[in-house]
């Protein structure tokens, strides 16, 4: 009898730190992905991809902290080389390829992040147009068509899409007449697109429209 009291009330202990860590990993995720949709300066990002950097550690069996990592630091080498800071760029492109490796080890085929995969792809071209452009536009496109078999109401998928033709020379492809129907595909799976969860990704949809906007004026 005393050792089936010890067994329950061990049981008992057990359940009660669980839920204590999974309550207290939802608050602190929630409250980071509420602050990632809503930074205004790169301060703000570098401070939140520290956030999801800490989760990791934490909630290292959950795929979805890895992935807003990820996102974080695709963000902040974009940010990098539009202040032409190529050297930081190319290391938060290496945090965010290695983060992405170990996020598909966990979550294993996923839409989202072959997006991600896709967006990585398309930092590195920017990080030098004339030389990366034609290395790696065919595995943003190849990316891309992974993430929308794996699931073909992701409305980031068609999104990126749009702007790697946008970015596209012509004669490589690409182009505004090519690049709009993917934008506007992306903005009627926008209208249904419901996440998983409020952890889920659900970033894009203001970034389409503008997108839209601007170029159907």
């Amino acid at each position: 009898m005393t050792k089936l009291i010890a067994f329950v009330f061990t049981l008992f202990l057990t359940q009660t730190v669980v839920f204590a860590q999974n309550t207290n990993y939802t608050a602190a995720m929630e409250e980071a992905v509420a602050q990632i949709h809503q930074v205004e300066s790169l301060e703000e990002v570098a401070a939140i991809a520290n956030k999801f950097e800490r989760i990791t550690k934490v909630a290292s069996e959950e795929w979805l902290p890895k992935y807003y990592l990820v996102y974080s630091q695709i963000m902040l080498a974009w940010q990098d080389l539009q202040n032409g800071k190529n050297k930081d760029a190319d290391q938060h492109v290496r945090v965010a390829t290695n983060t992405l490796a170990a996020a598909k080890h966990l979550a294993g085929e996923n839409s989202e992040l072959y997006v991600l995969e896709a967006y990585i792809y398309q930092v590195r071209i920017m990080r030098s147009p004339m030389m990366n452009g034609p290395r790696f536009s065919g595995s943003v496109d190849e990316a891309l068509a992974k993430a929308r078999k794996l699931d073909e109401n992701n409305p980031r998928a068609y999104y990126l899409q749009g702007q790697q033709w946008l970015n596209m020379p012509s004669f490589m492809g690409g182009g505004k007449e090519k690049a709009v129907p993917q934008f506007e595909m992306a903005a009627q799976k926008f209208e249904s697109y419901q996440p998983a969860s409020e952890l889920h990704p659900n970033w894009g949809k203001g970034q389409n429209q503008a997108a839209i906007d601007k170029l159907t004026k």
